[in-house]
This record gives C-alpha cells, structure tokens and sequence, in this order.
C-alpha cells in the first residue's frame, strides 16, 4: 500500500448481502455504521442494513468456534430469525447495529439498536503474544539468553501465562513450535502472570566449545496462541580448554 492513499477492505458501492465465507474484497455490506479494529488487525463491522455483525480476520484460525481464513468475510451475528439470548449468535436477530467494539477481553460489544439493546459475542482468546528480541551470551561450554517478556496479547495487554519455547543447534534450522528439528533442541519453560517487559533468562549448558550455536524464540499464552519465531541470535563458544596432567 501507498502512504496517503485510500483502499477498499470491503463492499462494492452497492448496498446489498453477499460474499460471506469468502474475500472481503469481492463482498457486499449495506450501510455499515460502526467498524473497530482489535489488537490483531481483524476487523468488526456493524453491518447496519444487512442486520449482522461481519468480521473478516488477518490470519487462518478459529474465530468464534470456527475455522477461518485471512482476509475472508464472515458473519459473527445476526442473520437469524431468533430474537433469544444465550445461544449461538449467527442465529439470532440484529435489528439495524450501528456501533461496534472489539474488546481486549475478546468479546464483541454492539449496539442492537431497533431491538434497544446492547449485545456481547463471547469469543475465544485468539491474539498471539508479540515477538520478543533475543539476545545471546556465550560462556565456557554454555549460552545464556535474555528476553524481555511479551504480554498475553500483543505488547501490553495483560499478563502473561503460558510458555516460552527455545530452540537452538550449530545450524540454522526449520524452527517450529509443534516439531523439533534433526541435531536440534526444544526447551520450554512455563510462566505464570508475567508482567510485559520482564526480564527473563535461560541458560543452555553442555554445549560444545569452539562451535556456533544459532537460537531462536517463541511466546505461547494458555490457548496456545504462539508468537512469531524471534530473531535467530547466534554465537560462537570459545574452545574447551583440554585437561592437563600433573
């Protein structure tokens, strides 16, 4: 995208319903009246005229109990023809929304504005924590690792519990939260209600003198949502020192 240029993340010009469980692009809303984006990027829209709430997320998850794809349209609320509470939002009627709000709570909030009542969409938590800035240290046969804790969504929002998960080798690898690589290491260290921005540390012992290791980083809260891998911070050990005889 250009700075200071305009785009269309939704709709066409012509108010009408189309295009749900598909691009946002290629879709139709009526009259949106309210948008917030959460934390994530993934955009809520009060879709005014069509009686729904849509969302159309950045990344392939589960949102809202359901598989979904990136940068695809789907409505989260409305388009029911039940006006009951406590039960699944996608079959229940919205009478002309207008306001919206994605909370950090991961709930949806809108103003049912013709059935005169203000509504929440239970969602689940599915914002990762951000990615932390490893840095490295070497040691004779070890490598300590500093990090400043990410919070349980984002930056900011919230304590942390959950994991964080090292990876290291004398090369550089595939690095993956769900599999460890051939010749490499998995180390996951629990955490509970860390503040964001911490300081956390880990030590890898036993290593081998005079080789490179390369180690890299992830954050995982209770779901697990997994951060992006952290930048690979590598070093090389001194030589061990042989044992001399008497």
């Amino acid at each position: 995208m250009t700075a200071n240029s305009i785009y269309t993340i939704t709709g066409d010009g012509t108010g009408a319903l189309g295009g749900d469980g598909g691009l946002a692009s290629s879709a139709r809303v009526n009259s949106p009246y309210g948008v917030s984006v959460d934390v994530a990027g993934n955009v809520s829209i009060a879709d005014y005229a069509n009686y729904r709430a849509r969302f159309i997320p950045t990344s392939n998850k589960t949102y809202f109990g359901q598989a979904r794809t990136a940068n695809y349209i789907y409505t989260i609320a409305g388009g029911g023809a039940s006006y009951g509470e406590n039960a699944l939002a996608t079959g229940k009627t919205l009478s002309l929304p207008q306001n919206i709000y994605a909370g950090a709570d991961h709930m949806i909030y809108l103003a049912d504005t013709f059935n005169s009542k203000v509504r929440m969409v239970t969602g689940e938590d599915f914002i990762s924590p951000s990615t932390s800035t490893l840095a490295a240290t070497t040691g004779i046969q070890q490598v300590t690792l500093n990090w400043n804790s990410a919070g349980d969504d984002m930056v900011t929002l919230g304590n942390l519990t959950g994991n964080y998960r090292i990876q290291y080798a004398t090369y550089t690898a595939s690095w993956s939260t769900s599999s460890t690589p051939s010749n490499a290491t998995t180390v996951t260290i629990s955490t509970t209600n860390a503040t964001p921005g911490s300081a956390q540390s880990y030590t890898a012992t036993g290593l081998t003198g005079g080789s490179t290791y390369y180690f890299v980083l992830w954050t995982g809260d209770e779901v697990p949502n997994w951060s992006d891998v952290s930048n690979t911070a590598s070093v090389l050990l001194t030589p061990s020192v042989p044992s001399t005889v008497p």
